[in-house]
C-alpha cells in the first residue's frame, strides 16, 4: 500500500480555545482501568429517521497537554474495519511528539456496532468465531472450500436472524456521520483526523462527505476504494508472501538464536514443513491454519518479526521455549520471548520507544531519523505502520 499524507498536523497551528465540559454536551468520567476520560454519545441508528431509534457511541478523550497551544481536536481510528478506537488516544499520546499532543485533544471512539458502543451481534458461538474459520486456507485441490461455503452461509443465517434490524446501518458513511455528531458534541467547527488502513478509508469518506468540516487529516496505508473490501483481502496474499521473504532473510541471519535455517530458503522450508505437520497433528493448540494465520498477522511490519520466529521455534519438536529479553529490538539485536502458541499470541517483550518523550527529544538507541515526506513507492508491508506519519524516528 501507499502512504499518503493529506496534511501535516503539527505545523502552523492556529490556537482555538478549549471548549468547556459544560458546552460539549458530553458528560466525561474516568475510563475504567485507563487514565483517559470516557463518555457516551447518542446518535440515530438510521440518519434518514433522526428522531427514531438511537444507538450509543463510546467516546474517549486525552486533553491537550498545553491548553495555551491548543488548536482543536484530533479524532483517531485504528482501522479493521471495526477495531475499537476508544483506547487509541492513550497509545498515540505515548508515541506522538509534543507538538501534536500540545495542539490537540486526542479523541477516540468505538465505531457503531463495536466495542463499548451499542453492540451489533450475530450471536456466533466460540467455534464460529474461530479465526481459522473466518479466514481459511483451503488445501491444494480445493479440499476445504465446501466447508468454508457452509460456514459462510451459517454465519449469514445467524446475522439475518439476530442482527437484521441493525446490520444494514453499520456502514462507513454512517460512521462518518457519527463523527459529525462527535464534532458537534465537542463544540468544534472542524476536526483533524488520523486513521490507519480501514481508518484511512473512513477518513477519506468523511472528507468527501463533509469537506468543509475537515481540518488536517493524515491517512496512513490508504485503501483503494475500488477494492473495498473483497479486493483488499485478495491483495493480502501477495503482500504477505513478499514480507515473508524479508522475514526469512532476517531470521536466517539469526539462525544461532532461532534455529529456523541458515538461509532464506531453509527458513521457508521450515515454515512450510511445520505447517504441513500441524495440519495432521496440532502442537499446544496450534494447527496448520492457525500457524498460517499467525504468520499473516505477524508479518505486517518488521517490528512484528520476532513473534512468528518465536512461535516457529517453540512449535518445533525438541526446541525449548526461551525467555523474554527486555528492551531489545529487531533486527538490531535478537529477541527471545516465550510466545503463546495461540492464533492471537502476544509478546511480553518491551521494545525501546522511538518517539521523543516529553522530557527529552533524544532518540533512543536503535532508532533512525526519517524524512517527513511520504515515500511514493509501494510499502513492503500490507499492514499500516504502527507509528503516525508525523513520526520523527523509527526503530531500525
Amino acid at each position: 500500500m501507499r502512504l499518503f499524507v493529506v496534511s501535516v498536523l503539527v505545523s502552523g497551528a492556529v490556537v482555538i480555545p478549549a471548549t468547556t465540559a459544560g458546552a460539549t454536551g458530553l458528560v466525561w468520567r474516568p475510563c475504567d482501568g485507563s487514565p483517559l476520560e470516557c463518555s457516551t454519545l447518542s446518535v440515530p441508528l438510521d440518519y434518514r429517521e433522526p428522531n427514531a431509534a438511537k444507538i450509543d457511541i463510546a467516546v474517549s478523550r486525552k486533553r491537550s497537554a498545553d491548553p495555551a497551544a491548543r488548536r482543536g481536536v484530533l479524532l483517531l481510528n485504528p482501522g479493521g474495519p471495526g477495531a475499537s478506537g476508544r483506547g487509541m488516544p492513550l497509545r498515540i499520546g505515548e508515541w506522538a511528539p509534543m507538538g501534536l499532543t500540545d495542539a490537540h485533544d486526542l479523541i477516540g471512539f468505538d465505531p457503531r456496532g463495536t466495542g463499548n458502543s451499542t453492540p451489533n451481534s450475530c450471536r456466533l458461538d466460540d467455534g464460529q468465531l474461530e479465526q481459522t474459520k473466518m479466514l481459511t486456507y483451503p488445501a491444494d485441490g480445493g479440499s476445504g472450500i465446501a466447508e468454508s461455503v457452509a460456514y459462510a452461509r451459517e454465519v449469514a443465517k445467524r446475522c439475518f436472524e439476530h442482527a437484521v434490524d441493525r446490520l444494514p446501518y453499520i456502514t462507513t458513511a454512517n460512521t462518518a456521520r457519527d463523527m459529525v455528531r462527535i464534532r458537534l458534541a465537542l463544540g468544534e467547527r472542524k476536526i483533524s483526523y488520523f486513521g490507519v488502513s480501514g481508518g484511512a478509508y473512513l477518513g477519506a469518506v468523511y472528507t468527501t462527505m463533509f469537506p468543509h468540516q475537515s481540518d488536517r487529516f493524515v491517512l496512513d496505508s490508504v485503501v483503494d476504494p475500488r477494492g473495498v473490501w473483497r479486493g483488499q483481502w485478495r491483495h493480502r496474499g501477495p503482500s504477505g508472501e513478499e514480507n515473508f521473504d524479508d522475514f526469512a532473510t532476517r531470521a536466517a541471519r539469526r539462525h544461532s538464536t532461532y534455529g529456523l535455517g541458515a538461509t532464506r530458503e531453509a527458513v521457508s522450508d521450515t515454515y512450510l514443513t511445520l505447517a504441513d505437520k500441524l495440519d495432521t497433528q496440532s502442537v499446544k493448540e496450534m494447527t496448520g491454519n492457525g500457524l498460517r494465520g499467525f504468520a499473516r498477522y505477524g508479518l505486517y511490519g518488521t517490528a512484528d518479526y520476532p513473534r512468528p520466529a518465536e512461535v516457529l521455534q517453540a512449535a518445533r519438536p525438541g526446541l525449548s521455549r526461551t525467555t523474554c529479553s527486555p528492551r531489545s529490538s529487531w533486527p538490531r539485536s535478537s529477541v527471545s520471548c516465550a510466545a503463546t502458541l495461540r492464533t492471537r499470541a502476544t509478546s511480553r517483550c518491551t521494545r525501546p520507544r522511538c518517539w521523543p518523550t516529553r522530557r527529552s527529544t533524544r532518540r533512543p538507541t536503535g532508532c533512525r531519523r526519517t524524512s517527513r515526506r511520504a515515500r511514493s513507492g509501494p510499502s513492503r508491508s500490507s499492514r499500516p505502520s504502527r507509528s503516525p506519519t508525523v513520526a520523527r524516528a523509527t526503530c531500525c
